[in-house]
């Protein structure tokens, strides 16, 4: 048990719990390199009135995917997300409805991250939040700690150096 403050002074007692949702690439630009460009996702949501005449129907959904599915090259990605941009804003936003647009991307090891991205021209430099996978531990894992495993700590730290000199290296081979 942890003991903390809480926003009211009161003292409180608790168990963490670490939630680890994956590690933050640089940019986006930087998790293209070692991994694949899955698709690009539109989402619009737009409130309705007057679409059923007992007004169940509140709002509704609009989404588009353009499937990619392949390695691509900072140039590639430039190009196809400038014309996500294009196509967000030409035709899939209207009446003041504001879309979103998210990407995903396969990491090297098979996992897939799904991300919103803002709508400008700066959208490789936007952090990318990447999952890898860390296994073969000398016991299996407890579901809950109260501080975090000595061994899964060093599986990270080994997974971080690793992808970050295999991102090296690739930025070596460009130069």
């Amino acid at each position: 048990m942890k003991d903390y403050v809480d926003t009211t002074g009161q003292d409180k007692k608790t168990k963490p719990v670490f939630d680890l949702l994956g590690y933050q690439a640089s940019t986006l630009k930087e998790a293209l390199k070692t991994g694949t460009f899955q698709d690009i996702e539109f989402v619009k949501h737009e409130e309705v009135e007057d679409l059923d005449e007992d007004t169940i129907i509140q709002s509704k959904i609009h989404e588009a995917t353009w499937d990619i599915r392949k390695k691509v090259n900072e140039k590639q990605a430039k190009n196809v997300l400038s014309k996500a941009v294009e196509f967000i804003k030409e035709k899939f936003t209207d009446d003041g409805e504001e879309a979103r647009m998210f990407v995903r991307i396969k990491s090297s090891s098979g996992q897939i991250k799904r991300t919103e991205v803002k709508q400008n021209e700066e959208i490789l430099e936007q952090v990318f939040l990447l999952n890898e996978r860390i296994h073969d531990f000398s016991e299996p894992l407890p579901p809950r700690y109260e501080e975090i495993s000595n061994e899964v700590r060093d599986k990270i730290i080994a997974k971080a150096i690793d992808l970050s000199a295999t991102s090296e290296e690739e930025n070596g081979d460009e130069e």
